[in-house]
């Protein structure tokens, strides 16, 4: 699993673009998070198949700013 990061100016419709983009090439989005940093959008996704999305990505006015390894940890709860 890979995590994409956009970084653009702020635009409430980021969201939109990435999930029709994805969405329509047939790209799961596994998470998403998205935060604001000044005037600049952060959003980062994350993807099982990153060549797959970046070729999604490649039609839109969306730039991938970093693509990075993802780790898991899972704590189970003692009884």
């Amino acid at each position: 699993m890979k995590d994409l990061c956009i970084v653009q100016d702020s635009d409430p419709t980021i969201l939109i673009e990435v999930g029709e983009a994805l969405g329509n090439s047939g790209v799961n989005i596994e998470g998403l998070s998205l935060s604001t940093l000044g005037n600049k959008s952060v959003v980062h996704f994350l993807v099982n198949d990153e060549q797959a999305a970046i070729k999604a990505l490649e039609p839109t006015a969306l730039d991938i700013e970093s693509v990075s390894d993802v780790s898991f940890c899972s704590k189970t709860k003692s009884k």
